[in-house]
């Protein structure tokens, strides 16, 4: 597989599944303000300040290397969508690493970042429904349609966009071994 693979799958869950996923997370409590090197009292001044970035919300619902797993309908759906893809794809997924679910508002974005840095790790992006916000990759921007996921590995930089004419935006990213 090459460095800078991208693949587009649609069709993966219909429109009223993709609903009742976001009725989920919308009446659970699961999200938390996104962050990165937030890690003393101290460096909340980041979020304080009018330089502080909004990154939107998040919540992992499986990361096997910090030993989550969220007994819910949430992490059931999770399993269906990665379940359904590798249906899709024409290669061998060695194992789940992490499903964590994003909540971005009309003024998020998130940092360019890398999912792993490692060659041997995939990422998949799934929206759950269709709006003006999306995901750049190498510098290319995937909107946001509902239903459909996007695998990238998972060292390639990328970032992802809040929506500008709607409320807010709803996805699943994944990582897993390959």
């Amino acid at each position: 597989m090459e460095d800078t693979y991208i693949q587009i799958i649609d069709d993966i869950l219909p429109d009223r599944v993709n609903k009742k996923i976001i009725y989920n997370l919308i009446t659970k409590n699961y999200f938390k303000i996104s962050h990165d090197n937030i890690n003393t009292i101290e460096d909340i001044h980041f979020y304080l300040t009018e330089d502080g970035k909004d990154m939107g919300f998040n919540f992992y619902s499986f990361n096997k290397e910090t030993n989550v797993f969220l007994n819910s309908p949430i992490s059931t759906y999770a399993d269906i969508i990665f379940s359904k893809i590798k249906q899709k794809i024409n290669f061998n997924i060695k194992d789940l690493v992490r499903c964590n679910w994003n909540y971005y508002t009309k003024n998020s974005e998130t940092n360019l970042h890398r999912d792993k840095n490692e060659k041997n790790y995939i990422s998949i992006l799934y929206n759950l429904h269709t709006n003006d916000g999306g995901t750049e990759i190498n510098n290319v921007f995937y909107p946001s349609i509902s239903g459909q996921a996007i695998l990238f590995k998972s060292n390639q930089l990328h970032k992802g966009f809040g929506p500008k004419s709607i409320k807010s935006r709803f996805n699943l990213n994944i990582v897993a071994e390959i």
